[in-house]
């Protein structure tokens, strides 16, 4: 699409019956604002999550395990909007990961992400301090979750 491209103009005429119907562009989306700590162990679902969200406009810092995140969120000086992590990980689960986070950062909001049985999931904890979407779930999903988590 050109810049300055406002819709489309579509003809369709009869001899001696021209007619003329302009079709609006919706306006882009606005994008989306904050930063997200996207904690998940496989590459390809972690490439998925970083490319939707990144499209929409956050911020991303990304960890591909709980050992990982708690060094990124030392570092960094920026607020942390939205924990996004899967339960099921090597070393410490998402939700003992959340757990840890929250206590230097309890603004921050959480969404838990898991493609386990929900007997599995409850077998590491019970996800209460923050919101949850099973795998798999498709772009659109995960970006209408992100956002009714951070409000």
């Amino acid at each position: 699409m050109a810049s300055g491209h406002l819709g489309e103009i579509h003809v369709d005429s009869t001899l001696g019956h021209p007619s003329r119907t302009v079709i609006p562009t919706p306006e882009p989306p606005a994008p989306e604002t904050g930063v997200i700590l996207l904690v998940e162990d496989q590459s390809d679902v972690r490439a998925l999550v970083r490319d939707v969200l990144s499209e929409r406009g956050y911020r991303l810092l990304i960890a591909d395990g709980p050992v990982a995140a708690l060094q990124l969120a030392r570092e960094t000086t920026d607020v942390i909007d939205l924990l996004v992590t899967d339960i099921v990980m090597p070393a410490m689960n998402g939700l003992a990961l959340a757990e840890r986070l929250l206590v230097d950062r309890p603004e921050m909001k959480v969404l838990y992400m898991t493609g386990y049985s929900h007997d599995i999931v409850m077998a590491h904890g019970t996800p209460q301090a923050g919101s949850l979407i099973e795998k798999p779930f498709t772009p659109r999903q995960l970006a209408v979750r992100v956002r009714e988590v951070l409000g």
